[in-house]
């Protein structure tokens, strides 16, 4: 919530939230639970003038069990010998997913992919961002 460019998105509706927030509570917090270090980075700079102490707990990671004879859905599109480029996360332009998929065409168009190359998108969001930057033909 606290990055610099989410901040700006409609800075004009985020803003009042913000400035009362951070007059109501957010003065009188003792310590803040970040997750990355760059959440925490964008609650220093932010707070600055509060000097804010700040605890960063990253989410644990665990691996599940997986049934060894599990394919995801999309793996009956591709030949089993294809390499796999998977993105997994959300579709929105601050991940510039655009830059991914025109790399991608131009490697392609280029033929540096290994024949067997095969990007795939896993996630959920604005799906133009993907498909309004693959090229004709």
């Amino acid at each position: 919530m606290l990055n610099p460019w989410a901040i700006r998105q409609s800075y004009f509706k985020k803003w009042p939230i913000l400035h009362l927030l951070r007059n109501l509570f957010f003065k009188r917090i003792s310590i803040f639970a970040c997750a990355t270090s760059a959440e925490s980075s964008h609650v220093r700079n932010y707070f600055h003038e509060l000097r804010p102490s700040i605890a960063t707990f990253p989410h644990p990671i665990f691996q599940p069990t997986i049934d060894p004879g599990y394919l995801p859905p999309w793996k009956e599109d591709i030949s089993p010998d294809s390499r796999v480029l998977l993105y997994f996360g959300r579709f929105h332009p601050v991940k510039n997913i655009s830059n991914l998929v025109r790399a991608w065409a131009a490697l392609f168009l280029n033929s540096s992919l290994p024949h067997n190359a095969v990007l795939v998108f896993v996630g959920f969001g604005d799906s133009k961002l993907i498909t309004s930057h693959i090229p004709a033909g």
